[in-house]
């Protein structure tokens, strides 16, 4: 019986010319290919077909000057720019041209969500702070320890923390607030979200500073906006840059499906 594998042509990748054709189409699926799962598809064929015209009047332009199809269409490719800078551009003004607010059109939608999703954030920190200081508060959680026994756990120049529902709110919420907002801006803002967290942030940053700066002698403010920038601001961007790439590749995974369509198509 012969072997199914004698059957089968090799051809070695040398062994076929390279055309022209074949530059510019590789080219085009480089350019594309961030787009797909996001960029609905008629948008996507038309920057395909837009850009492949332009490579080959460029193309035309360098056969005239006498340069060899290959090298004018590797020429033509470098003149237009790298595929991915383009395809993030084109996917930041498709994704700014959806928005339709007029603050957000202002500012750019992906700025606009981050500052809300970091406002509403903010927003919740200040009303806790503001409960804390001015209101009573009721120890939900005693330490089973007396003072004494405390205090040689945390030395004297350490306060003793009152363990109430509202310690552990101001101690928990600032570590989880910003894994929360990043998520959600990186889910939603396709392309620059670690830009787009900081400009969100950027405002509420100095707001915290103007107003722990009038809070003076209380200390609290100023050490909740250092807090902000020193930890807020790092992994916000850091989670809105993983969560906006696992976004990307899920919706991907979903233009994969065996029909060949995505529900963004």
């Amino acid at each position: 019986m012969p072997k199914v594998a004698a059957s089968i042509p090799s051809h070695h990748p040398e062994a076929l010319p390279l055309a022209p054709q074949d530059v510019i189409e590789d080219y085009l699926e480089r350019l594309i290919a961030p787009l797909v799962g996001t960029v609905p598809f008629t948008e996507r064929l038309r920057l395909k077909s837009e850009t492949a015209y332009h490579l080959q009047l460029q193309q035309e332009d360098f056969e005239r000057l006498g340069i060899p199809a290959l090298e004018a269409a590797r020429k033509a490719i470098e003149e237009y720019g790298p595929a991915s800078k383009i395809a993030e551009a084109f996917l930041m003004h498709w994704f700014e041209r959806q928005a339709k607010h007029p603050i957000a059109q202002r500012f750019g939608l992906a700025n606009t969500l981050a500052f809300s999703c970091f406002f509403v954030a903010q927003l919740t920190m200040v009303l806790i702070l503001t409960l804390r200081t001015f209101l009573p508060t009721t120890a939900l959680v005693r330490s089973s320890l007396t003072p004494a026994q405390m205090r040689s756990v945390w030395p004297e120049p350490l306060p003793f923390p009152d363990f109430t529902w509202s310690f552990f709110l101001v101690v928990l919420l600032p570590l989880l607030m910003p894994f929360a907002a990043g998520w959600i801006v990186g889910r939603y803002v396709p392309v620059r979200p670690m830009g787009a967290v900081y400009q969100g942030l950027l405002p509420i940053t100095i707001y915290s500073l103007v107003i722990g700066a009038l809070l003076q002698p209380m200390t609290e403010g100023l050490v909740y906006a250092l807090f902000q920038i020193a930890f807020w601001l790092p992994v916000g961007c850091l989670t809105a840059h993983v969560s906006s790439n696992l976004a990307r590749m899920k919706r991907m995974r979903a233009y994969d499906r065996p029909n060949g369509r995505s529900v963004h198509s």
